[in-house]
């Protein structure tokens, strides 16, 4: 049976009690900042750490998958061909920057028990203000999802020769498959999908290191000692700001604020957060490992 309370002051976490049967945590109400509620978890079994490690898996991989796309490869390709190592510290720092708003994402989604999508609406009294914010975010949805749709099109022309009208037609219909089976069977077929694509890249991106024959010694200068008056061009400024662009993404802050809400009472508060900021910083050091 589950307990609550609030005390005045903050208490330390207790972890599983003697008996096996449930642990306590204190944790802040962000409607009263100054009253900490306690609530008991029970103790898990082994299905159920078996059920939270496939969802640990779950926010893993679809965070990964939006931190290694095409916009990533374009500007590390661009960056690459003209500055060789020279910029390694911008896909770096932009990683760093990702990892901190990563984290400012699932503390809102644990502890605040809300979506940045939703805390965004709630703050915003005006429709003055949330009507064209809404607007702007449907025709934000449409860009990303048109340049995804052309992408796959083209992929598909160069790939088998197949018409780009064409193209289109069949990466529009294959969305919509997926989305159907999605309400039937769940997001593991999708998961699947993702996981077999990942593979694919990253296995790609390693032989094509492999054959490249880097030189370490002018990764490490590049990545821990760039030179500056590189960023004296225009263009490796643009290039720059490009990296930051691709890497730093809102649209992987609003889901992962909504997907880390699975763990609201099956842990506590602090160690949900902590688990769900590893899960991030794991997806984005894979993702900087091919993107770089």
């Amino acid at each position: 049976m589950r307990e609550r309370g609030c005390l005045g002051k903050r208490t330390a976490l207790r972890h599983r009690r003697a008996d096996g049967k449930s642990r306590r945590s204190c944790y802040p109400s962000l409607d009263q900042a100054s009253l900490f509620q306690c609530k008991s978890f029970p103790a898990e079994n082994g299905r159920e750490s078996t059920a939270r490690l496939k969802q640990v898996e779950t926010s893993l991989l679809k965070i990964h998958r939006g931190y290694v796309d095409p916009g990533n490869w374009a500007t590390g390709l661009e960056a690459g061909a003209k500055y060789k190592y020279e910029l390694l510290s911008i896909i770096l720092l932009a990683n760093l920057m990702a990892m901190v708003l990563q984290h400012l994402a699932v503390r809102l989604g644990i502890l605040g028990e809300i979506d940045l999508a939703a805390a965004t609406r709630k703050h915003l009294k005006s429709p003055w203000v949330w009507v064209p914010m809404w607007l702007l975010a449907e025709v934000a949805i449409i860009a990303c999802d048109l340049a995804e749709v052309i992408g796959g099109a083209i992929a598909l022309k160069l790939l088998f020769g197949v018409p780009v009208v064409l193209g289109i037609l069949i990466t529009v219909l294959d969305v919509l498959v997926f989305l159907s089976g999605i309400g039937s069977r769940g997001f593991r077929p999708l998961e699947l999908v993702i996981v077999v694509l990942v593979a694919i890249v990253g296995g790609c991106f390693g032989i094509e290191v492999w054959l490249a024959k880097p030189e370490y010694p002018s990764i490490f200068r590049g990545m821990f000692l760039p030179d500056l008056s590189v960023f004296q061009e225009q263009h490796a400024l643009f290039v720059s700001l490009g990296i930051i662009g691709a890497t730093v993404m809102p649209h992987n802050l609003y889901l992962h604020s909504g997907i880390v809400q699975h763990r609201l009472g099956m842990e506590p508060p602090r160690e949900a957060v902590k688990l769900a900021t590893w899960d991030s910083s794991i997806a984005l050091f894979l993702a900087f490992l091919v993107n770089a």
